[in-house]
């Protein structure tokens, strides 16, 4: 994807910056974020982005981008409880022998 369009509206002309649409900032950023922008486009609009302040409807079309790419984790439906005598005491050694590190052996006592 090509985002010339996108950096000229940021950059703007002889000096005053424009804002994106929601849409467009939205737009924009999903394509950041799926990476389909080139390197060189997406540091030139990082550049242009930094250079001026984000307007509120560019912000909202950049959250709604990232919001529509992050998976939301959900509560277990029962709580989760631990069994007395599971839990390895505490300090280097135990947790080394429980979770395999340099002071455990391959071998059960």
């Amino acid at each position: 994807m090509s985002i010339a369009r996108f950096i000229k509206e940021i950059a703007g002309d002889a000096g005053s910056p424009g804002d994106l649409s929601e849409i467009d900032a939205h737009d924009l950023f999903a394509a950041m974020l799926d990476g389909g922008v080139p390197d060189l486009e997406l540091g030139a609009c990082l550049c242009a982005l930094r250079m001026k302040e984000e307007s509120a409807t560019e912000l909202l079309g950049f959250y709604r981008a990232a919001s529509e790419r992050v998976y939301v984790l959900k509560p277990p439906a029962m709580a989760l409880r631990c069994t007395p005598g599971t839990q390895p005491s505490s300090g280097p050694a135990a947790a080394s022998a429980t979770h395999g590190g340099a002071g455990a052996s391959s071998r059960n006592p």
